[in-house]
């Protein structure tokens, strides 16, 4: 679902604002919405393992990526 599915998601979703048949706001829309369903099912799913560990770095790394994200938006949006 997270890399994977974000792989086509990002896939379908640049090619339809290549092609002008989404607008890029709306393609950045989709992505983020994609995004934060990602993470929300992660942080619920994260401790439904055998080795509590897992759930751990499956946290870490949700809150690492949400984290990187923000700053990269933050870091675009400041350039305007």
């Amino acid at each position: 679902m997270g890399i994977l599915g974000g792989w086509v998601v990002a896939t379908i979703v640049s090619n339809l604002v290549v092609f002008s048949i989404f607008p890029p706001i709306a393609g950045v829309l989709v992505m983020v919405l994609y995004a934060i369903y990602v993470a929300v099912a992660v942080w619920r799913c994260a401790f439904r393992v055998n080795w509590r560990p897992r759930g751990y770095a499956a946290r870490t790394i949700t809150v690492l990526s949400t984290a990187t994200i923000a700053f990269e938006f933050a870091e675009e949006f400041h350039a305007f």
